[in-house]
């Protein structure tokens, strides 16, 4: 297994954890908690909502790593696959630097995953 592909394997798993993690503790805990709640707020369904979709992409990063592990041990990943699961650490990575608007740590773990995808593809 190509040793960029462990390195997106860890980083992917990683960013999943603590995004999901710090999440809860910085974010959606003190929001989803907070007296008085704004009306938006006050629907246990729009509550749901939120967390479900703040955790969405943790899953779909600790998916894709556990893909890429099993894949790249059954060298059955190829490099059209791990480029368009680069694609969507990019994608996610973008996506990041749109919302924060300054350096973050988030970003720069998901374009280091696109890296070692990308690089392992080219192997």
């Amino acid at each position: 297994m190509s040793p960029f592909y462990v390195v997106a394997v860890v980083l992917s798993l990683f960013a999943a954890a603590a995004h999901s993690w710090l999440g809860e503790k910085l974010i959606l805990g003190p929001l989803l908690q907070g007296q008085p709640l704004p009306s938006v707020l006050k629907p246990a369904i729009n509550r749901r909502l939120i967390r479900i979709v703040w955790h969405l992409p943790s899953a779909i990063w600790a998916a894709s790593g556990i893909y890429i592990l099993w894949a790249a041990l059954a060298k059955t990943l190829s490099g059209e696959t791990a480029i368009v699961l680069g694609a969507i650490f990019a994608v996610s990575g973008i996506a990041n630097m749109a919302a924060v608007r300054r350096i973050h740590f988030a970003w720069a773990t998901l374009f280091a995953i696109t890296a070692a995808l990308w690089i392992g593809a080219s192997l």
